[in-house]
């Protein structure tokens, strides 16, 4: 029996370093895992659960305006404007309960870990029992006496009283008295009394590190009498089953003068179990939760910082600490990225507004023409038949083709080679719509001084128009003819209106135009118009003819003045 005692006092004596460091990691991890954001341990109060968003279809956007090129942009329904509603001032609801009622059953909405933890200010009287396993080579006895060792291992008992300023922070003073015997069988005395510093996680469960100062002696028959200084360190870890009443169990390694001079030191180990009683407590009252989130709002007694409402006016999740989640685009799914946001109601596109089976996207519009591109979720009456071609929503999203020849009537945002150059005619496509020749305009405005090519004033105005219009469309090419009536010979009309149509191209050349877009020929009386006598002045006139390029110029051009 000494052999097992023996072993197991050197076992204890040698790893009790190693026992107080452990406790003074343990309260380091303890303190870094209760205070992560979002920790919900077992009992912690859940959050309302958040209203699932509604599938919302799509709706058409307003129609855009002619701008030229067709655009491959996606473009997603936008939700209707909402008038602005007054907001409510969210009115205080308590969540609390009565200050002295043991909350154990469930009326606490603290959480478990922070529920009946330490307070500032607070007060811990206490007692301890367990063991105490003393240094074969101490220096507690009277010289006069020949040393020897005591009991491998004697009674502890003592109490304590402590005063936290802090609720992680506090300095303690105990005292107590351990029977035992010496080697030669004779009752012996051992005693402490020692004041220490503690520092410990301010939770329910609470690890301890403790460090301090005091003396140590002993009083045998023996022995004699002796009291030695003592320095102690050790940990622990503590636990409030309610506001009154804990447990706590310390690992303290006393270190004292070791026997002989100059030969060290030797540890003393005490391993004890103890009962705590808590006075002191603020007073709680009930706790306040305005926005009624189930998180109480920051600043009240008895609510750890862990637990409070970090937005105490607007209702958020538990997850989220009490914050609402973002949602940029208002489309009932939430910004990535957030804390405790669940995947199902993350927002894939969070700056666009899309529907909630389209993951917070909104679906392709092409064409952009405010009907969507074909999809199983898209009603019918959405749905774009036309998805690469832009057209109005009277047409399924189809351009227009009014005479029915397969090119489309022009400004509907279409490519130029399927614009119908004559849309009330219908024609071949190599002709661009058109049943006879290409399509030309007449300019009657575009007038010269009498037999001469020398463009009059007057017809500038018509003249800075049409550069107009060919700027505005610049991958179009013209053929410029000129025409006279049936007066003089026809060798001079021909050269005279073929001068003509080249002074005109000179003009608009020196505006701009590129040269390589403009042909010019002279017809002199040669092609005149049916119906009209070949010498009235209406025969002389300026013809532009479309030889490649978007149909619709010769529409604008029309309106040129004439």
């Amino acid at each position: 029996m000494k052999t097992i005692m023996k072993t197991i006092t050197e076992s204890i004596m040698k790893n009790s370093l190693s026992l107080a460091a452990l406790s003074t990691i343990a309260l380091v991890s303890s303190s870094a895992v209760a205070q992560q954001p979002g920790a919900q341990p077992a009992g912690a109060s859940v959050a309302p659960a958040q209203p699932q968003p509604q599938p919302t279809q799509p709706q058409p956007q307003p129609q855009p305006g002619v701008n030229g090129s067709v655009s491959a942009q996606v473009v997603g329904p936008q939700p209707p404007p909402q008038p602005a509603q007054p907001q409510p001032q969210p009115q205080p609801v308590y969540a609390g309960v009565d200050a002295n009622a043991d909350t154990s059953a469930g009326g606490d909405e603290t959480r478990w870990i922070d529920r009946y933890a330490p307070e500032k200010n607070q007060v811990e009287l206490g007692v301890y029992a367990g063991v105490l396993i003393p240094s074969k080579m101490h220096e507690l006895y009277d010289p006069q006496f020949l040393h020897q060792p005591y009991a491998n291992a004697s009674f502890d008992i003592g109490g304590r009283a402590g005063f936290y300023p802090l609720r992680w922070l506090g300095i303690e003073l105990g005292g107590g008295g351990m029977p035992t015997r010496t080697a030669d069988s004779e009752r012996a005395n051992l005693y402490t009394f020692r004041a220490w510093a503690i520092a410990q996680a301010p939770y329910r469960v609470a690890p301890f590190a403790r460090v301090g100062f005091g003396f140590m002696g002993a009083n045998s028959f023996s022995l004699g009498r002796d009291n030695d200084p003592a320095f102690h360190f050790g940990g622990g870890l503590k636990f409030y089953i309610n506001r009154w009443v804990g447990l706590r169990l310390d690992v303290v390694d006393n270190i004292t003068t070791r026997v002989g001079i100059g030969e060290g030191r030797s540890h003393h180990v005490e391993v004890l179990l103890g009962l705590i009683v808590t006075l002191n407590r603020a007073k709680r009252g009930r706790i306040i939760d305005t926005d009624h989130d189930t998180l109480p709002d920051p600043g009240q007694d008895g609510v750890s910082p862990g637990r409070e409402d970090a937005c105490p006016y607007e209702p958020g999740p538990v997850e989220n600490q009490g914050c609402p989640w973002i949602d940029t685009d208002q489309d009932t799914l939430y910004d990535p990225g957030q804390r405790g946001l669940p995947p199902e109601l993350t927002d894939s596109c969070p700056v666009d507004w899309g529907t909630v089976e389209n993951h917070g996207c909104p679906y392709p519009d092409s064409d952009q023409d405010t009907l969507f591109d074909p999809n199983p979720n898209i009603p019918p009456a959405q749905t774009d038949n036309c998805w690469d071609l832009w057209g109005p929503v009277s047409n399924q999203g189809c351009p227009v083709d009014s005479d029915g020849d397969r090119l489309f009537d022009p400004f509907q945002n279409l490519p130029p080679k399927i614009v119908d150059a004559c849309p009330n005619e219908p024609g071949p496509i190599e002709k661009q719509g058109c049943p006879g020749d290409p399509p030309a305009v007449r300019l009657y405005n575009i007038t010269f001084a009498n037999d001469s090519f020398e463009i009059s004033p007057e017809s500038r105005k018509t003249l800075d128009e049409v550069v107009a219009v060919l700027q505005r469309y610049p991958d179009t090419t013209f053929e410029i003819e000129g025409h006279t009536s049936r007066t003089g010979s026809k060798a001079h009309n021909d050269k005279l209106s073929k001068n003509r149509a080249a002074e005109v191209r000179g003009y608009i050349i020196e505006h701009g135009v590129r040269p390589s877009r403009l042909k010019t020929s002279g017809h002199g009386f040669r092609d005149p118009i049916p119906g009209v006598d070949p010498k009235d002045a209406k025969q002389r006139r300026i013809e532009f003819h479309l030889l490649s390029g978007n149909a619709e110029v010769i529409q604008v051009l029309n309106n040129v003045e004439h």
